[in-house]
């Protein structure tokens, strides 16, 4: 074995109690250690080409208690149609079904509202 001075000691790693000591982070980390700093990272994604909506019939659910009261409503185990959309047309068929329950909606409200209007001028 050779001796090694202490100048050469250190070049090599130091003594056993400097190697040991934790270093701070902040001296740990340099910009040549960041994986960042030399790879462009790829951008990742996820791309659809189209939508598929199962449609189901109603049926009657037995698995859990109903908020309000009434019957609680499932599905039937197979569906009954299928329709494929591009995602342009399957936003449109979403907005287009919206406007639809929108519409019904107001048309149940003014029937209810003139059957209160007949029962409170028929008394």
């Amino acid at each position: 074995m050779t001796d090694l001075g202490q100048e050469d000691q250190n070049k090599i790693g130091g003594d056993e109690n400097e190697r040991s000591s934790p270093v701070p982070a902040k001296v740990q980390k340099t910009s040549e250690d960041t994986f960042d700093s030399h790879v462009t990272r790829v951008k990742k994604s996820v791309n659809f080409k189209g939508v598929t909506v199962y449609y189901f019939p109603r049926s009657q659910g037995f698995t859990c208690v109903p908020s309000q009261g009434g019957s609680t409503l499932g599905m039937d185990s197979r569906h009954c149609s299928i329709r494929t959309f591009t995602l342009d047309s399957h936003a449109e068929e979403k907005k287009r079904a919206h406007r639809d329950i929108l519409l019904r909606q107001r048309k149940y409200a003014k029937m209810l509202q003139k059957q209160m209007i007949f029962l409170i001028l028929d008394v």
